[in-house]
């Protein structure tokens, strides 16, 4: 189309016998250039030698643990370089370069081999202090050495105490956290938000809200496990576990998701043709630090069709965020037996803030619901349901979040008088949690009450 842009996507492979520098020219031909280039472009390369790359989380391990008690902390190591990691052998050693004391174990056979391109392997470390182990921070490392990487140490801190007391520090985050607010001054986190802390085996709990740093401290807890529950005005509700461990403050950092997009439906009836729409009405966050794509228009009516039928329409992804969306994909409904669906142009790579795209696409009858109608008890209702997914995502200050524009398919059926087909471009809510099978069951409750067949 005229004035568009589009990325063009390639793949650069060399084995050993490339030269180490180089320039390549890619011509840019399309089916109307009759191979006459529209252009060029150069590129330069520079091939290095493969070798393995060792990554480890968490970077160190910082633990406690009371006397004559045990804690195991887990050690993850994973190859993301582009050659396999040879002969790997691990060793517990003292802040003196000494075999560790026999109260900290190596849980893992201490020769692993080789660790292959992208493969990760869990490291299990315990500490048994016994009674007779000093009270304090002790130091440790795991050594990681191989026969083609250097040498690497991994820091162990464990903590011997009496007390079996604990703290918990929280620092919540969100896509604001690290801009700056309208008076130019430094948003360091999400304040307000809500935090219960609830232990889970005397089930005593902790309230408490997150300060302008957006952290919150909670002190003197008894060792063990606690459920969190974090919440927070326009953000997604967080829930999950933390371990509190004696002797030694444990820091929990986490990252509010929030709600750019919110979606509102109703039922309407049309008394005089006698079918039912389903409306939706989005409500989304603009000039937000994320990608924020909502689908245009929410809803398409299509009218009845026969086998052979075919419906053209289009509809518009929008980006209304300030940040680049990438990655974007479209994977269309899979067609069957009712209708096959059809996208009739390609998606570009990404999505720019404030950028606008057009969408084609064909809907072709191939067998009506009027036969499906012929064959079954006359009257009733009929569900009909395809979803498609358009996935981006995008990079925030304080982490990475994926949106969403959830397209979705429903064939209506009301009284035999008519019978209708609507289509559904519903934006997700936010990432990872589009709309849920509880809507669609109360939207079905909502539209089976009006037509008078409870459970539609």
């Amino acid at each position: 189309m005229s004035m568009q842009s589009m990325a063009l996507n390639m793949n650069l492979w060399a084995d050993n016998s490339a030269n180490e520098f180089g320039s390549l020219e890619l011509a840019v031909i399309s089916d109307e250039s009759s191979g006459t280039p529209w252009g060029s472009v150069l590129i330069d390369t520079h091939f290095s030698q493969s070798k393995p790359v060792l990554y480890f989380t968490p970077d160190h391990i910082e633990t406690g643990v009371a006397h004559d008690d045990m804690i195991t902390e887990t050690i993850t190591l994973k190859n993301q370089g582009l050659a396999d990691m040879g002969d790997v052998f691990l060793e517990l050693k003292d802040e003196n370069n000494n075999p560790a004391p026999s109260w900290v174990r190596l849980n893992t056979p201490s020769d692993i081999g080789t660790l292959n391109v992208g493969e990760s392997r869990d490291v299990s470390i315990s500490f048994i202090p016994g009674t007779g182990i000093a009270q304090g921070m002790h130091i440790f490392y795991l050594t990681v050495t191989s026969s083609n990487y250097p040498a690497t140490d991994i820091g162990l801190y464990p903590t011997i105490t009496q007390s079996g007391i604990g703290n918990v520090l929280f620092k919540i985050s969100d896509i604001y956290t690290g801009t700056f607010n309208p008076k130019n001054e430094l948003i360091r986190g999400l304040a307000n938000a809500k935090i219960r802390l609830q232990n889970e085996i005397t089930f005593t709990d902790q309230t408490a809200s997150t300060d302008q740093l957006g952290e919150v401290l909670f002190e003197d807890l008894t060792a063990g496990a606690y459920k969190c529950k974090i919440t927070a005005s326009n953000h997604q509700e967080y829930t999950g576990r933390v371990w509190v461990k004696p002797g030694i403050t444990v820091s929990k950092d986490l990252f509010l998701e929030y709600n750019l997009v919110t979606v509102e439906w109703e039922v309407n009836e049309i008394t005089i043709q006698d079918k039912y729409e389903i409306l939706l009405t989005a409500t989304f966050e603009t000039d937000v630090p994320a990608a924020v794509v909502v689908a245009e228009p929410l809803s398409i009516n299509l009218p009845d069709m026969e086998k052979g039928d075919v419906f053209h329409g289009e509809f518009i992804l929008i980006n209304h965020g300030l940040i680049r969306a990438d990655n974007l994909d479209l994977p269309i409904p899979e067609s069957d037996e009712n209708f096959q669906y059809e996208i009739l142009t390609g998606l570009p790579q990404s999505l720019d803030a404030k950028q606008r795209i057009t969408i084609p696409y064909r809907i072709t009858c191939l067998k009506s619901l009027d036969q499906e109608e012929e064959t079954g008890s006359g009257g009733g209702c009929y569900t009909y349901r395809k979803c498609t997914s358009t996935v981006v995502t995008t990079t925030v200050i304080a982490g990475a979040a994926a949106y969403s524009a959830y397209p979705v398919v429903i064939v209506a059926a009301g009284t035999p008088a008519g019978q209708q087909i609507i289509t559904e471009f519903i934006p997700s809510i936010f990432p990872g949690n589009p709309i849920s099978p509880t809507f669609w069951g109360l939207a079905g409750d909502r539209l089976g009450e009006r037509l008078g067949t409870p459970g539609w």
